[in-house]
This record gives structure tokens, C-alpha cells and sequence, in this order.
């Protein structure tokens, strides 16, 4: 289900969501377990999708302006005191412009927001639905989009920025359910045009200071492949597995290494700021959507960001440094 944006600094697989929402409950991310390899799958594509989740958060529709209005309310953090409340925005923070015609509803930016030199926000999405009284009912997104004021209509795997997802949006008179559910096709799709053993080896075999590429030659004389989940770096064996992980608290997905009895997974997962989660345990998780180098952004008063990833990164690397062998990373660091 992964939007997989490239690039060394981003081996993380989200791309920001435009114009949804997020329920979730928090789980806590091993990055590290003894196993027993010989009950791990040879599918690469094998998953823990569950049925999807659905989210419910209020929204309010303006028939005469045809806007839509959401996150009506957020999540305040107060830095001198260190605490967060839940409360009304205000004016809702995010206004989307819905146009209906026929079965068809196409979500763009408000006339606020429109800016016909930044494509974010100059193009609109497509949702349809055979059950709707106007922009209520069930609709379901495409993964088709058009830019504002022409007739071209392209599609893709992508739904609001991601592959391997499917998204239905009920609409009501005063909320609004997202519901996110696995795609196994569009996720496999996505994999298989982007993602192949040199370039895994690339991203998660060496740290994010190295700028490695792995050429055709030095590949085809240093690893061997053993299938299409298995390959061998120096006499040492590897299983990697794509993991992809769908309830009811929200979603997330990564991958997971085996060598030797012991497993490495790097994992994100992605939720939405709820009003039960507006609490000051949970500071870290509210407040991971900033950055932690800019104090002064980073403990700014006022709204939280709507959503979160979490990321197990550090756990993970130093699993990594565990699950190869000095051996192997002796070879591996001579590649370079």
C-alpha cells in the first residue's frame, strides 16, 4: 500500500494524504525478533491486511458555495504548560471544493487554495458512486484526476498519493467515514515496477550517509538470488518479505529481513489525531508530524498536524548492524 517516494533519504513509503482522515490506536513496533526462518514465506508479497478501517470525523457542506469544510476541530498544543486540548478551529482548516455531475464527484482545492502554477493545488480527484443524493452517499475514489478547467482524464494505481490502497468516502449531513482498505493488485504493481533486490540492498543495507548504486555488473558478481524473497551476499542468506498491515486502528507497512534465526522489520504506520489521543502521554506520537531541529516550530502553540507517521528507523538500523554479519559487512563496505 505504499506510495514508496524514492530517494536515499526517503525509505519511508507515505506521501501525504490530501483531503482525508485517520483513525488509529497506537502499537508499539518490534524492530527485532528471533525466529525460526523456516516458517517465513517465499512470498515477498504475503500480507497482514485485515479488513481496512474506517474513520468517522466531522464535516459540514455549504450547497452554496460547494465547499466542504474539514477538520473543524484539532488537537492545541500549549508549551507552557506542556499540554494539549481538543477544541474548534476557529475556521475549519481544510476546504475542499466538491463538484457533482451525474454519478461523478470531482475534489479539488477551494477557491482559497486554488493556484493554477502549483499542480497540488490546480488539480481535482475523482470519486464515483450508484448510491448518492447529491454529494450524499457512498462514493468511491478512482485514482483519476484531471487538471482544473480541462477535459483530459488520467488515471493511475495511485489513490490520493497511494498505491496498494482502496478508498470509499460515506458522506452525511454532518460527518464524514473514510474507510481505507488493502489493494493487493495496485500494491504489487507498485513493487515490481520500483523495487528489486539490487535497489533493497541499496536502501536498506547501508546507512543513509552512503550514496550507493548498485550497478548490473557488481550486482551480478556479488549476490545471488535464490528466488524471487531470497538472496545470498557473501555465503549469508537473506529473506526479505513486504509487510503491509490493515485494521481497524489504522494502517502501515515496511519489510522485514531473516538471516540466521533472527528477524529485522522497518515499519511505519500512519494514524490521524483524534480527541482521545489528545493527551499528554502521548506528546511524541501528537507532535511527530513537526520537526524536532526546529525548537522553535517543534513547541509552537497552536493546532497540531492532522495526521502522524511513526517510525521505527533507529530500531531498525540497529537491528540491521545485528543481523549481518561482520563478514558480511566487511564485503559489502569494500562494494563501495
Amino acid at each position: 500500500m505504499e506510495s514508496f517516494i524514492q530517494g536515499k533519504s526517503m525509505k519511508r513509503f507515505f506521501a501525504l494524504i490530501f483531503a482525508t482522515a485517520f483513525s488509529f490506536t497506537v502499537p508499539l513496533f518490534v524492530a527485532c525478533s528471533d525466529s525460526n526462518p523456516s516458517s517465513a514465506t517465499n512470498d515477498p508479497g504475503s500480507y497482514d491486511v485485515g479488513e481496512g478501517f474506517t474513520f468517522a470525523a466531522p464535516f459540514r457542506f455549504d450547497a452554496s458555495t460547494s465547499i466542504a469544510y474539514q477538520e473543524i476541530y484539532s488537537c492545541y498544543y500549549h508549551p507552557d504548560s506542556k499540554t494539549f486540548t481538543w477544541q474548534e478551529n476557529i475556521e475549519p482548516i481544510d476546504m475542499i471544493s466538491i463538484k457533482i455531475v451525474g454519478d461523478s464527484m470531482w475534489l479539488g482545492p477551494s477557491p482559497k487554495e486554488y493556484n493554477p502554477e502549483d499542480y497540488y493545488y490546480n488539480y481535482e480527484k475523482l470519486a464515483l458512486s450508484s448510491n448518492h443524493d447529491g454529494i450524499y452517499g457512498t462514493w468511491e475514489f478512482t485514482g483519476c484526476t484531471r487538471v482544473i478547467g480541462k477535459t483530459e482524464i488520467k488515471c493511475d494505481i495511485y489513490i490520493n498519493s497511494l498505491a496498494g490502497i482502496s478508498q470509499t468516502l460515506k458522506i452525511t449531513k454532518d460527518s464524514i467515514y473514510n474507510t481505507f482498505k488493502h489493494n493487493p493488485a495496485t500494491a504489487k504493481a507498485f513493487r515490481d515496477t520500483h523495487w528489486n533486490i539490487p535497489r533493497i540492498i541499496e536502501i536498506f543495507f547501508f546507512d543513509d550517509t552512503t550514496n550507493f548504486v548498485m550497478d548490473p555488473n557488481t550486482f551480478e558478481k556479488n549476490v545471488k538470488i535464490i528466488d524471487e524473497s531470497k538472496f545470498v551476499i557473501n555465503n549469508q542468506v537473506f529473506e526479505y518479505q513486504w509487510v503491509d498491515e490493515f485494521n481497524d486502528m489504522g494502517f502501515g507497512d515496511g519489510i522485514s529481513f531473516t538471516s540466521n534465526g533472527k528477524t529485522c522489520k522497518s515499519m511505519d504506520f500512519m494514524g490521524g489525531i483524534t480527541e482521545s489521543l489528545c493527551k499528554e502521554g502521548n506528546s511524541d506520537i501528537l507532535l511527530s508530524g513537526r520537526d524536532k531541529a526546529f525548537d522553535e516550530d517543534y513547541y509552537k502553540e497552536g493546532p497540531i498536524h492532522e495526521f502522524f507517521t511513526l517510525r521505527n528507523t533507529e530500531e531498525f538500523q540497529e537491528c540491521m548492524q545485528t543481523l549481518i554479519t561482520p563478514e558480511t559487512k566487511a564485503f559489502l563496505h569494500g562494494l563501495l
